[in-house]
């Protein structure tokens, strides 16, 4: 594992007069192993995670690529880090007399956020943060500071971070094969671990979630399209027309022909056979 903390390891746990202060902040990478942190009472200053890849298990929340984390002072704080490939999580520990004005200006709360496609925009300022009171000369402490505020405006968003964005990205794409053991492995889990925690954050397992998708998209190219059954079936990622016919049969209980009769009735063109 790779560490780095700007400040040293020595404890920065203090209030500060400044209006705004950054009281030490660094990443870990490379990890081989899950680790956790334990501050039963939390600390006095505000602490921010951020998963830029990987996952960080915070409670009932799981933050993966470009979730953040805000812990209020005095906040208790268990949170696990899991090894991941290419994970690289940063934190930051910042405190000062103009802070609840910032976060009530920018309508931050403490929990967790997502900073979506900014996530880029995430790592660049915590790496420059890092960089600054790692090595300060002249006015860097001000900089650092004044690099809080674009920072936690990429936490603002009206949706909070989603648990499972990258094992839902991955099986949204029903063009692509998606191996469950793989995704288990993005979050550190074991494969049934994983499957249940999924299934209890989405009321699906992965398999009926994916499949979920298939008979949704179907349905709609069934009664929107005058497409095949065969290359609806190629659509939704299934490259046999009959085994689609069977699945589709399942879920609805009716053929694909029949459900789409029954969407377009005399107005349905003529289809090709497949």
């Amino acid at each position: 594992m790779r560490s780095y903390f700007a400040r040293g390891k020595d404890s920065t746990d203090k209030q500060r007069d400044e209006a705004l202060f950054i009281n030490n902040c660094g990443y870990y990478r490379e990890l081989t192993a899950a680790f956790s942190v334990s501050r039963p009472h939390g600390r006095s200053d505000y602490q921010l995670l951020f998963c830029a890849r990987g996952s960080i298990a915070v409670g009932k929340h799981t933050l993966t690529d470009g979730d953040m984390y805000l812990f209020l002072p005095h906040e208790r704080q268990e949170y696990t880090y899991h090894p991941a490939p290419d994970a690289r999580y940063y934190w930051l520990h910042f405190t000062g007399t103009a802070v609840d004005s910032l976060l009530a200006e920018l309508h931050v709360c403490g929990g967790a956020h997502a900073c979506g496609a900014r996530t880029d925009d995430a790592e660049a300022l915590f790496r420059m943060i890092a960089h600054t009171i790692g090595e300060p000369v002249g006015e860097s402490e001000v900089f650092a500071a004044a690099l809080l505020r674009p920072l936690l405006l990429l936490m603002v968003s009206k949706n909070p971070a989603m648990p499972f964005r990258t094992a839902l990205r991955a099986l949204d794409d029903l063009q692509k094969e998606v191996n469950v053991s793989e995704l288990a492995a993005h979050y550190g889990m074991s494969r049934e671990h994983f499957i249940r925690t999924f299934s209890a954050y989405t009321g699906q397992t992965p398999y009926r979630y994916r499949q979920s998708k298939r008979i949704a998209l179907a349905k709609m190219l069934l009664a929107d399209t005058a497409l095949s059954v065969s290359l609806i079936a190629a659509e939704v990622g299934l490259a046999d027309p009959q085994y689609f016919s069977r699945l589709f049969k399942s879920a609805t209980g009716l053929s694909p022909a029949a459900y789409r009769k029954s969407k377009r009735g005399d107005e349905t063109p003529q289809m090709d056979k497949g």
